[in-house]
């Protein structure tokens, strides 16, 4: 650039391309800002294994979940799947869920009264099943936690 002062023409000129400029990076910054909050969620899991008198296991295992809200927006749902290797398991009895037969087995999702997490917020749900061998050890795989 010159030392010389822009003449009205030249800033004229220029006018359209700096405004050309300002729209791609407001573009830009608008594509990089998320629209909304992000809902997610963790699940902790307990299990308790039972035995007979002899202190023999016995199939029957019960299991206690917690599932906290991990995002910031307070949830309106959520939905946990446990994946156990190999799925051989029959759930008997679940409180504080409901075990969602439209969903890959062992799906368990919210109810009304534990459905809404602010953020940070945790509640618990609990189930009895039985294994097929006491071979199958009654620990997930894995825990899949998702929050609407």
């Amino acid at each position: 650039m010159s030392d010389q002062p822009l003449r009205p023409g030249r800033v004229r000129r220029l006018v359209p391309w700096l405004a050309a400029v300002l729209v791609a990076v407001a573009g830009t910054l608008a594509v990089a800002t998320p629209s909304h909050a992000a809902t997610s969620c963790a699940v902790a899991y307990h299990p308790v294994f039972f035995k007979d008198r002899n202190g023999v296991e016995l199939l029957p295992f019960q299991a206690s979940v917690d599932v906290t809200n991990t995002g910031n927006q307070r949830t309106t749902g959520w939905k946990v799947r446990l994946v156990y290797n190999p799925d051989e398991y029959t759930v008997n009895q679940v409180w504080n869920t409901t075990q969602l037969k439209d969903e890959p087995r062992l799906t368990f999702g919210s109810v009304a009264w534990n459905a809404a997490l602010n953020p940070g917020g945790t509640t618990n749900f609990g189930f009895i099943a039985t294994r097929t061998s006491l071979a199958l050890s009654g620990i997930p795989t894995s825990a899949i936690c998702t929050a609407f």
